[in-house]
Protein backbone atom coordinates (compact mmCIF):
# COMPACT_ATOMS: atom_id res chain seq x y z
CA UNK A 1 0.00 0.00 0.00
CA UNK A 2 2.86 2.36 0.76
CA UNK A 3 4.35 1.86 -2.70
CA UNK A 4 1.04 2.72 -4.41
CA UNK A 5 0.64 5.84 -2.27
CA UNK A 6 4.19 6.95 -3.05
CA UNK A 7 3.52 6.41 -6.77
CA UNK A 8 0.34 8.51 -6.55
CA UNK A 9 2.35 11.30 -4.88
CA UNK A 10 4.92 11.24 -7.70
CA UNK A 11 2.16 11.29 -10.33
CA UNK A 12 0.59 14.32 -8.61
CA UNK A 13 3.86 16.28 -8.89
CA UNK A 14 4.28 15.44 -12.58
CA UNK A 15 0.66 16.28 -13.42
CA UNK A 16 0.95 19.64 -11.63
CA UNK A 17 3.99 20.65 -13.69
CA UNK A 18 2.34 19.50 -16.94
CA UNK A 19 -0.84 21.44 -16.12
CA UNK A 20 1.06 24.66 -15.38
CA UNK A 21 2.90 24.42 -18.70
CA UNK A 22 -0.35 23.74 -20.54
CA UNK A 23 -2.14 26.71 -18.94
CA UNK A 24 0.73 29.04 -19.74
CA UNK A 25 1.27 27.98 -23.36
CA UNK A 26 -1.86 26.40 -24.84
CA UNK A 27 -5.00 26.99 -22.77
CA UNK A 28 -5.91 30.27 -24.49
CA UNK A 29 -5.32 29.06 -28.05
CA UNK A 30 -8.01 27.98 -30.49
CA UNK A 31 -6.41 24.59 -31.20
CA UNK A 32 -9.22 22.76 -29.45
CA UNK A 33 -8.64 19.31 -30.91
CA UNK A 34 -4.91 19.59 -30.26
CA UNK A 35 -5.53 20.83 -26.71
CA UNK A 36 -7.81 17.88 -26.05
CA UNK A 37 -5.09 15.45 -27.16
CA UNK A 38 -2.48 17.33 -25.14
CA UNK A 39 -4.57 17.07 -21.97
CA UNK A 40 -5.00 13.32 -22.46
CA UNK A 41 -1.25 13.02 -23.04
CA UNK A 42 -0.63 14.92 -19.79
CA UNK A 43 -2.50 12.17 -17.95
CA UNK A 44 -0.61 9.42 -19.76
CA UNK A 45 2.79 11.05 -19.24
CA UNK A 46 2.07 11.55 -15.54
CA UNK A 47 1.23 7.86 -15.18
CA UNK A 48 4.20 6.53 -17.16
CA UNK A 49 7.00 9.00 -16.38
CA UNK A 50 8.11 7.44 -13.09
CA UNK A 51 8.09 3.79 -14.33
CA UNK A 52 9.97 4.85 -17.49
CA UNK A 53 12.52 6.77 -15.42
CA UNK A 54 13.16 3.67 -13.29
CA UNK A 55 13.58 1.53 -16.42
CA UNK A 56 16.04 3.99 -17.97
CA UNK A 57 18.00 4.28 -14.76
CA UNK A 58 18.27 0.52 -14.64
CA UNK A 59 19.68 0.46 -18.18
CA UNK A 60 22.36 3.04 -17.37
CA UNK A 61 25.10 1.66 -15.10
CA UNK A 62 25.59 3.70 -11.94
CA UNK A 63 28.83 5.67 -11.89
CA UNK A 64 31.39 4.39 -9.42
CA UNK A 65 33.00 7.52 -8.03
CA UNK A 66 34.83 5.67 -5.28
CA UNK A 67 32.86 7.46 -2.58
CA UNK A 68 29.53 5.69 -2.27
CA UNK A 69 29.06 2.08 -1.30
CA UNK A 70 26.49 -0.09 0.39
CA UNK A 71 27.86 -3.32 1.76
CA UNK A 72 26.12 -6.48 2.85
CA UNK A 73 27.28 -7.30 6.37
CA UNK A 74 26.43 -9.74 9.13
CA UNK A 75 24.44 -8.55 12.12
CA UNK A 76 25.47 -10.69 15.07
CA UNK A 77 23.58 -11.07 18.32
CA UNK A 78 20.16 -9.77 19.29
CA UNK A 79 18.18 -7.59 16.89
CA UNK A 80 14.92 -5.95 17.84
CA UNK A 81 11.82 -6.04 15.69
CA UNK A 82 10.87 -2.40 15.16
CA UNK A 83 10.59 0.51 12.78
CA UNK A 84 11.92 4.00 12.53
CA UNK A 85 9.12 5.61 10.52
CA UNK A 86 7.30 8.75 11.56
CA UNK A 87 3.78 7.80 12.81
CA UNK A 88 2.30 10.45 10.52
CA UNK A 89 3.98 8.91 7.49
CA UNK A 90 2.74 5.49 8.57
CA UNK A 91 -0.82 6.83 8.47
CA UNK A 92 -0.51 8.32 4.96
CA UNK A 93 -1.27 5.11 2.98
CA UNK A 94 -4.34 4.39 5.13
CA UNK A 95 -5.67 7.93 4.61
CA UNK A 96 -4.96 7.68 0.88
CA UNK A 97 -6.83 4.37 0.58
CA UNK A 98 -9.80 5.78 2.51
CA UNK A 99 -9.93 8.76 0.13
CA UNK A 100 -9.82 6.48 -2.92
CA UNK A 101 -12.70 4.42 -1.57
CA UNK A 102 -14.83 7.47 -0.72
CA UNK A 103 -14.17 9.11 -4.09
CA UNK A 104 -14.98 5.86 -5.89
CA UNK A 105 -18.28 5.61 -4.02
CA UNK A 106 -19.15 9.25 -4.80
CA UNK A 107 -18.38 8.71 -8.48
CA UNK A 108 -20.37 5.48 -8.61
CA UNK A 109 -23.37 7.23 -7.06
CA UNK A 110 -23.16 9.98 -9.71
CA UNK A 111 -23.13 7.42 -12.52
CA UNK A 112 -26.05 5.53 -10.97
CA UNK A 113 -28.07 8.77 -10.72
CA UNK A 114 -27.34 9.54 -14.37
CA UNK A 115 -28.24 6.03 -15.45
CA UNK A 116 -31.54 6.18 -13.57
CA UNK A 117 -32.37 9.41 -15.40
CA UNK A 118 -31.54 7.76 -18.72
CA UNK A 119 -33.71 4.74 -17.85
CA UNK A 120 -36.66 6.91 -16.77
CA UNK A 121 -37.34 8.59 -20.12
CA UNK A 122 -38.78 7.44 -23.44
CA UNK A 123 -36.16 6.36 -25.98
CA UNK A 124 -35.92 7.35 -29.61
CA UNK A 125 -33.15 6.17 -31.97
CA UNK A 126 -31.65 8.77 -34.30
CA UNK A 127 -28.41 9.25 -36.25
CA UNK A 128 -26.46 6.59 -34.41
CA UNK A 129 -27.57 7.79 -30.97
CA UNK A 130 -30.49 7.30 -28.58
CA UNK A 131 -32.51 10.33 -27.55
CA UNK A 132 -33.97 10.06 -24.05
CA UNK A 133 -36.94 12.39 -23.60
CA UNK A 134 -38.06 13.26 -20.06
CA UNK A 135 -41.44 14.72 -19.07
CA UNK A 136 -39.77 16.97 -16.46
CA UNK A 137 -37.35 19.90 -16.96
CA UNK A 138 -33.72 18.84 -17.35
CA UNK A 139 -30.67 20.51 -18.77
CA UNK A 140 -29.66 18.69 -21.97
CA UNK A 141 -26.62 16.41 -21.64
CA UNK A 142 -25.04 13.46 -23.40
CA UNK A 143 -23.19 10.34 -22.29
CA UNK A 144 -21.88 7.51 -24.43
CA UNK A 145 -24.57 7.14 -27.15
CA UNK A 146 -27.38 8.79 -25.16
CA UNK A 147 -28.80 12.30 -25.48
CA UNK A 148 -31.00 13.38 -22.57
CA UNK A 149 -33.44 16.26 -23.13
CA UNK A 150 -36.78 17.45 -21.78
CA UNK A 151 -39.89 17.16 -23.91
CA UNK A 152 -39.73 20.93 -24.46
CA UNK A 153 -36.20 20.68 -25.95
CA UNK A 154 -36.65 17.50 -27.98
CA UNK A 155 -37.74 19.43 -31.07
CA UNK A 156 -34.90 21.99 -30.88
CA UNK A 157 -32.50 20.84 -33.60
CA UNK A 158 -29.67 23.07 -32.38
CA UNK A 159 -29.65 21.38 -28.97
CA UNK A 160 -29.70 17.93 -30.53
CA UNK A 161 -26.87 18.82 -32.93
CA UNK A 162 -24.79 20.11 -30.03
CA UNK A 163 -25.08 16.81 -28.14
CA UNK A 164 -24.56 14.76 -31.29
CA UNK A 165 -21.21 16.53 -31.75
CA UNK A 166 -20.15 15.41 -28.28
CA UNK A 167 -21.10 11.82 -29.16
CA UNK A 168 -19.28 11.86 -32.51
CA UNK A 169 -16.09 13.10 -30.84
CA UNK A 170 -16.30 10.47 -28.07
CA UNK A 171 -16.01 13.07 -25.32
CA UNK A 172 -17.66 10.89 -22.69
CA UNK A 173 -14.73 8.46 -22.79
CA UNK A 174 -12.31 11.31 -22.05
CA UNK A 175 -14.37 12.31 -19.03
CA UNK A 176 -14.57 8.74 -17.78
CA UNK A 177 -10.78 8.44 -17.93
CA UNK A 178 -10.36 11.82 -16.22
CA UNK A 179 -12.76 10.76 -13.48
CA UNK A 180 -10.82 7.55 -12.85
CA UNK A 181 -7.72 9.71 -12.52
CA UNK A 182 -9.48 11.90 -9.95
CA UNK A 183 -10.27 8.78 -7.91
CA UNK A 184 -6.63 7.69 -8.01
CA UNK A 185 -5.28 11.21 -7.36
CA UNK A 186 -8.12 12.55 -5.19
CA UNK A 187 -5.78 14.55 -2.92
CA UNK A 188 -4.34 16.50 -5.85
CA UNK A 189 -6.20 19.76 -6.69
CA UNK A 190 -4.71 19.69 -10.18
CA UNK A 191 -6.59 16.45 -10.96
CA UNK A 192 -9.88 18.34 -10.53
CA UNK A 193 -8.60 21.35 -12.50
CA UNK A 194 -7.53 19.05 -15.34
CA UNK A 195 -10.96 17.43 -15.43
CA UNK A 196 -12.59 20.85 -15.58
CA UNK A 197 -10.16 21.97 -18.29
CA UNK A 198 -10.93 18.89 -20.37
CA UNK A 199 -14.67 19.55 -20.08
CA UNK A 200 -14.11 23.14 -21.23
CA UNK A 201 -12.07 22.04 -24.25
CA UNK A 202 -14.88 19.63 -25.20
CA UNK A 203 -17.34 22.51 -25.20
CA UNK A 204 -15.00 24.78 -27.19
CA UNK A 205 -14.57 22.02 -29.78
CA UNK A 206 -18.33 21.50 -30.15
CA UNK A 207 -19.01 25.26 -30.21
CA UNK A 208 -16.54 25.57 -33.07
CA UNK A 209 -18.27 22.77 -35.01
CA UNK A 210 -21.73 24.28 -34.52
CA UNK A 211 -20.64 27.70 -35.71
CA UNK A 212 -18.84 26.15 -38.70
CA UNK A 213 -22.11 24.46 -39.72
CA UNK A 214 -23.64 27.87 -40.50
CA UNK A 215 -25.44 28.69 -37.24
CA UNK A 216 -25.09 32.39 -36.35
CA UNK A 217 -23.07 33.17 -33.26
CA UNK A 218 -25.89 35.32 -31.83
CA UNK A 219 -28.52 32.55 -32.03
CA UNK A 220 -26.18 29.98 -30.55
CA UNK A 221 -25.03 32.23 -27.73
CA UNK A 222 -28.62 33.06 -26.81
CA UNK A 223 -29.39 29.35 -26.60
CA UNK A 224 -26.44 28.81 -24.23
CA UNK A 225 -27.55 31.69 -22.03
CA UNK A 226 -31.09 30.32 -21.79
CA UNK A 227 -29.79 26.87 -20.82
CA UNK A 228 -27.50 27.94 -17.97
CA UNK A 229 -29.87 26.62 -15.29
CA UNK A 230 -30.81 23.12 -14.23
CA UNK A 231 -29.12 20.03 -12.80
CA UNK A 232 -25.73 19.20 -14.33
CA UNK A 233 -23.47 16.18 -14.67
CA UNK A 234 -20.52 18.06 -16.18
CA UNK A 235 -17.97 16.15 -14.12
CA UNK A 236 -19.00 12.84 -15.70
CA UNK A 237 -21.07 13.85 -18.75
CA UNK A 238 -21.16 16.56 -21.41
CA UNK A 239 -23.78 19.15 -20.48
CA UNK A 240 -25.05 22.01 -22.64
CA UNK A 241 -25.22 24.34 -19.62
CA UNK A 242 -21.54 24.00 -18.80
CA UNK A 243 -20.69 26.41 -15.99
CA UNK A 244 -17.81 28.15 -17.85
CA UNK A 245 -20.25 30.05 -20.06
CA UNK A 246 -18.32 33.32 -20.00
CA UNK A 247 -15.19 31.61 -21.24
CA UNK A 248 -17.13 29.88 -24.01
CA UNK A 249 -18.62 33.12 -25.25
CA UNK A 250 -15.17 34.71 -25.19
CA UNK A 251 -13.55 31.87 -27.12
CA UNK A 252 -16.24 32.07 -29.81
CA UNK A 253 -15.19 35.66 -30.51
CA UNK A 254 -11.47 34.93 -30.35
CA UNK A 255 -9.39 35.12 -33.51
CA UNK A 256 -7.75 31.90 -34.65
CA UNK A 257 -4.36 31.34 -33.06
CA UNK A 258 -1.29 31.30 -35.28
CA UNK A 259 -0.30 27.78 -36.29
CA UNK A 260 3.18 28.27 -34.84
CA UNK A 261 1.67 28.33 -31.34
CA UNK A 262 0.80 24.66 -31.72
CA UNK A 263 4.51 23.85 -31.44
CA UNK A 264 4.26 24.82 -27.77
CA UNK A 265 2.89 21.32 -27.19
CA UNK A 266 6.47 20.05 -27.55
CA UNK A 267 7.31 21.86 -24.29
CA UNK A 268 5.39 19.19 -22.38
CA UNK A 269 8.26 16.72 -22.83
CA UNK A 270 10.92 18.82 -21.04
CA UNK A 271 8.23 19.71 -18.50
CA UNK A 272 7.82 16.00 -17.74
CA UNK A 273 11.59 15.60 -17.37
CA UNK A 274 11.63 18.59 -15.01
CA UNK A 275 8.81 17.08 -12.97
CA UNK A 276 10.61 13.74 -12.67
CA UNK A 277 13.75 15.52 -11.51
CA UNK A 278 11.68 17.31 -8.87
CA UNK A 279 10.88 13.96 -7.31
CA UNK A 280 14.63 13.57 -6.74
CA UNK A 281 14.87 16.71 -4.60
CA UNK A 282 16.17 15.40 -1.25
CA UNK A 283 13.20 16.48 0.88
CA UNK A 284 10.68 15.21 -1.68
CA UNK A 285 12.54 11.99 -2.42
CA UNK A 286 12.96 11.25 1.28
CA UNK A 287 9.24 11.67 1.96
CA UNK A 288 8.24 9.53 -1.03
CA UNK A 289 10.69 6.77 -0.09
CA UNK A 290 9.55 6.73 3.52
CA UNK A 291 5.91 6.46 2.46
CA UNK A 292 6.81 3.71 -0.02
CA UNK A 293 8.48 1.75 2.78
CA UNK A 294 5.33 1.72 4.94
CA UNK A 295 3.84 -1.75 5.16
CA UNK A 296 0.79 -3.02 7.00
CA UNK A 297 1.96 -6.61 6.88
CA UNK A 298 1.72 -9.22 9.57
CA UNK A 299 3.08 -8.33 12.98
CA UNK A 300 5.37 -10.79 14.67
CA UNK A 301 3.65 -12.87 17.28
CA UNK A 302 6.85 -12.91 19.36
CA UNK A 303 7.70 -9.39 20.55
CA UNK A 304 11.01 -10.52 22.05
CA UNK A 305 14.27 -9.83 20.17
CA UNK A 306 15.30 -12.66 17.92
CA UNK A 307 18.70 -14.26 18.50
CA UNK A 308 20.93 -14.94 15.54
CA UNK A 309 23.30 -17.83 16.21
CA UNK A 310 26.81 -16.43 16.72
CA UNK A 311 28.48 -19.47 15.25
CA UNK A 312 27.35 -18.55 11.76
CA UNK A 313 30.07 -17.14 9.52
CA UNK A 314 30.30 -13.35 9.54
CA UNK A 315 29.78 -12.99 5.79
CA UNK A 316 26.51 -14.95 5.66
CA UNK A 317 22.87 -13.89 6.14
CA UNK A 318 20.67 -15.73 8.60
CA UNK A 319 17.60 -17.90 8.08
CA UNK A 320 15.26 -18.68 10.97
CA UNK A 321 12.14 -20.80 11.40
CA UNK A 322 9.92 -21.89 14.25
CA UNK A 323 11.80 -25.19 14.00
CA UNK A 324 15.39 -25.64 12.83
CA UNK A 325 15.16 -26.37 9.10
CA UNK A 326 17.23 -29.20 7.70
CA UNK A 327 17.86 -27.14 4.58
CA UNK A 328 17.93 -23.32 4.54
CA UNK A 329 16.09 -21.34 1.88
CA UNK A 330 18.30 -20.25 -0.99
CA UNK A 331 18.15 -17.40 -3.48
CA UNK A 332 18.72 -18.43 -7.14
CA UNK A 333 22.49 -18.55 -7.58
CA UNK A 334 23.20 -18.45 -3.86
CA UNK A 335 23.84 -15.79 -1.24
CA UNK A 336 26.39 -13.93 -3.34
CA UNK A 337 23.84 -13.45 -6.11
CA UNK A 338 21.37 -12.18 -3.51
CA UNK A 339 23.93 -9.66 -2.26
CA UNK A 340 24.75 -8.58 -5.82
CA UNK A 341 21.05 -8.13 -6.68
CA UNK A 342 20.38 -6.03 -3.57
CA UNK A 343 23.53 -3.95 -3.97
CA UNK A 344 22.72 -3.25 -7.63
CA UNK A 345 19.29 -1.97 -6.65
CA UNK A 346 20.49 0.33 -3.87
CA UNK A 347 20.89 4.05 -4.53
CA UNK A 348 22.55 5.84 -1.64
CA UNK A 349 19.97 8.47 -0.53
CA UNK A 350 21.12 12.01 -1.29
CA UNK A 351 20.40 13.58 2.10
CA UNK A 352 22.40 11.01 4.17
CA UNK A 353 25.18 11.16 1.58
CA UNK A 354 25.49 14.91 1.97
CA UNK A 355 25.48 14.54 5.75
CA UNK A 356 28.08 11.77 5.63
CA UNK A 357 25.64 9.43 7.37
CA UNK A 358 26.26 5.68 7.53
CA UNK A 359 24.92 2.77 9.49
CA UNK A 360 23.73 -0.80 9.55
CA UNK A 361 20.16 -1.64 8.57
CA UNK A 362 18.80 -5.13 9.12
CA UNK A 363 15.86 -6.25 7.00
CA UNK A 364 13.84 -9.38 7.61
CA UNK A 365 11.41 -11.18 5.35
CA UNK A 366 9.75 -14.57 5.17
CA UNK A 367 10.62 -17.08 2.46
CA UNK A 368 7.33 -18.91 1.96
CA UNK A 369 6.87 -22.58 1.20
CA UNK A 370 6.22 -21.75 -2.46
CA UNK A 371 9.49 -19.79 -2.77
CA UNK A 372 7.94 -16.32 -2.71
CA UNK A 373 8.89 -13.69 -0.14
CA UNK A 374 6.53 -11.86 2.18
CA UNK A 375 6.43 -9.69 5.30
CA UNK A 376 9.42 -7.48 4.42
CA UNK A 377 10.13 -5.23 7.38
CA UNK A 378 12.78 -3.41 9.35
CA UNK A 379 14.37 -5.36 12.21
CA UNK A 380 17.16 -2.97 13.13
CA UNK A 381 17.40 0.69 12.20
CA UNK A 382 20.57 2.41 11.06
CA UNK A 383 19.31 5.53 12.82
CA UNK A 384 18.48 7.22 9.52
CA UNK A 385 14.99 6.84 8.07
CA UNK A 386 16.19 7.44 4.50
CA UNK A 387 18.74 4.61 4.70
CA UNK A 388 16.18 2.23 6.22
CA UNK A 389 13.59 3.10 3.56
CA UNK A 390 16.13 2.60 0.76
CA UNK A 391 17.16 -0.80 2.15
CA UNK A 392 13.52 -1.94 2.29
CA UNK A 393 12.88 -0.65 -1.23
CA UNK A 394 15.98 -2.38 -2.61
CA UNK A 395 15.08 -5.72 -1.02
CA UNK A 396 11.48 -5.47 -2.21
CA UNK A 397 12.66 -4.70 -5.74
CA UNK A 398 15.51 -7.19 -6.09
CA UNK A 399 14.78 -10.25 -3.94
CA UNK A 400 11.52 -11.27 -5.63
CA UNK A 401 12.91 -14.13 -7.74
CA UNK A 402 11.55 -17.57 -6.89
CA UNK A 403 13.56 -18.97 -3.97
CA UNK A 404 14.25 -22.57 -3.07
CA UNK A 405 12.33 -22.84 0.22
CA UNK A 406 13.66 -24.20 3.48
CA UNK A 407 12.88 -27.85 4.31
CA UNK A 408 12.08 -29.69 7.55
CA UNK A 409 11.39 -33.43 7.64
CA UNK A 410 11.40 -33.40 3.87
CA UNK A 411 8.60 -30.79 3.70
CA UNK A 412 8.96 -27.12 2.69
CA UNK A 413 8.46 -24.69 5.58
CA UNK A 414 8.22 -20.91 5.99
CA UNK A 415 11.55 -19.43 7.10
CA UNK A 416 12.39 -15.94 8.25
CA UNK A 417 15.44 -14.53 6.45
CA UNK A 418 17.55 -11.78 8.02
CA UNK A 419 19.54 -9.63 5.60
CA UNK A 420 21.85 -6.95 7.05
CA UNK A 421 22.92 -4.06 4.81
CA UNK A 422 25.67 -1.70 5.83
CA UNK A 423 25.67 1.81 4.35
CA UNK A 424 29.13 3.38 4.39
CA UNK A 425 31.01 6.18 2.66
CA UNK A 426 34.48 5.37 1.44
CA UNK A 427 37.16 7.78 2.58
Amino acid sequence: MGAITAYAMSVAIILAVEYIVYKCLLANTTFYRLNRRVLIMCYIVALLAIPMAHILRGLVPAADNGKITAEAAMWMGAVADGTNHDPLLNAVPAVYLAGVVLMAIFTAVSYVRMWLIIRSGSHKFMEGATMVVLDRPVSPFSWDRYIVVSSADAADRLIVDHELCHIRHGHSFDLFFARLFVIFNWFNPVAYLMCRELSAVHEYEVDQDILASGVTAFDYQMLLIKKTVGSRFQSIANSLNHSQLKNRLTMMQKSRSKRGRSLCAVALLPAALLAVSMTDIPAVASTIRNVAAVSYGKVSENPQPEQVPAERKADEPQAQASVAPEKLPQYPGGERELFNAVMSAIRYPEAPYKEGASGLTVISFTVKKDGTIDDIKLMHSSGYGDLDAEAIRAVRESATARWTPGYYNGEPVDCKYVLPIRFALKK
